[in-house]
């Protein structure tokens, strides 16, 4: 038997965090057996108060107590990406999924929903208590839109996604989560004696030592008069996905991108398309393995900063911001995951 203390603090691996899509905005929705996340780190599940201090002049240096001004909701976590947790992710960020497949695998399209409302909404539920002894209390943060999704890729690293979100309430309920269930998937990795990532830019290979994206909704909560201090709703506005990655300078292709031509050009500069797939080391079914795609028909170049040391090959980082194609069919980006999943996300 441990010896008896008194006073520790709750270690986090102890943690139980879930989320699950609502049918009603704001609804508390706790989350399925399936729907349990690995996370890193999670943040932000208890809202904050954004104080208001009085800016009178009192012939005083201070100041009287702030009021308690509007009640934010921002929750946070980041987590390893794996064929199964992130799905739901990419359809609270995108919009639309468009599933294909009679039996495993079945193959997630995400894609931008141009139709209003555009987004669902999540609960996010966090049980810091788990487990622990200590008195539960599980912190329900309700109506949350996935502000921001930022993808990194990278050699040596499991693929990581950070996932920020704006929502309307916290909803703290005595008792704890049912036993969480997670995937049985390892996360994916960027290179793999098994798996594989290909990566083309303009339609050719490339050998990039990294990949980041980020996907990012323009969020606005409003505080209107109904709401009091929570929010009555979060309206939506834009949508933009850019990004960046590196590779070992072996010729000038991507100048030549980035300036438009063999010389920097005085006229609109091109976008080319960039493709990224991670392929899984386990297989979906039949013969088919678990893989995730983002797929940009038009990305622009910002950049192509070569860093040069004595004692390494030059390399190269370069950023960009993915757009329509010409047609102009809302298609920024598609990101494609084939996994066991027979029905759609969202």
């Amino acid at each position: 038997m441990p010896t008896t203390q008194s006073g520790l603090g709750i270690p986090g691996f102890l943690a139980c965090v879930g989320i699950a899509k609502e049918a009603t905005f704001a609804t508390a929705t706790p989350p399925t057996s399936g729907s349990y996340l690995p996370v890193l780190d999670v943040t932000g599940f208890e809202g904050a108060n954004k104080l208001i201090n009085a800016a009178g002049i009192r012939q005083s240096v201070g100041n009287p107590p702030p009021g308690a001004g509007s009640f934010d909701v921002a929750p946070s976590f980041s987590l390893e990406v794996d064929p199964d947790n992130i799905g739901l992710l990419l359809g609270l960020s995108m919009g639309k999924d468009t599933v294909t497949g009679s039996s495993a695998p079945y193959s997630h399209a995400f894609t931008l929903n141009n139709a209003m409302p555009r987004l669902s909404t999540a609960t996010i539920s966090v049980d810091p208590f788990f487990n622990s002894g200590s008195t539960p209390t599980v912190y329900q943060a309700v109506g949350c839109k996935l502000s921001q999704l930022d993808f990194t890729a990278k050699q040596g690293a499991y693929f990581q996604a950070k996932a920020m979100f704006s929502g309307k309430d916290v909803v703290p309920i005595s008792g704890t989560l049912s036993s969480p269930v997670y995937s049985a998937a390892r996360p994916f990795e960027w290179a793999h004696l098994a798996g594989t990532t290909q990566c083309q830019i303009n339609g050719v290979n490339a050998n990039l030592n990294d990949f980041n994206i980020s996907l990012k909704n323009t969020l606005k909560p409003h505080f209107g008069s109904q709401g009091g201090r929570k929010a009555t709703s979060i309206d939506e506005t834009l949508f933009l996905a850019s990004g960046s990655f590196s590779l070992n300078l072996v010729d000038n292709t991507i100048d030549n991108i980035l300036w438009g031509g063999s010389t920097p050009t005085a006229g609109y500069i091109p976008t080319v398309a960039l493709v990224v797939t991670l392929t899984h080391i386990q297989i979906a079914g039949g013969s088919t393995p678990y893989s995730i795609s983002f797929n940009m028909p038009a990305i622009t170049l910002s950049d192509a900063a070569k860093t040069v040391k004595r004692g390494d090959v030059v390399t190269l980082t370069s950023k960009f911001v993915a757009s329509e194609s010409a047609a102009g069919n809302h298609n920024d980006i598609s990101i494609t995951v084939v996994n066991a999943a027979a029905a759609a996300y969202v």
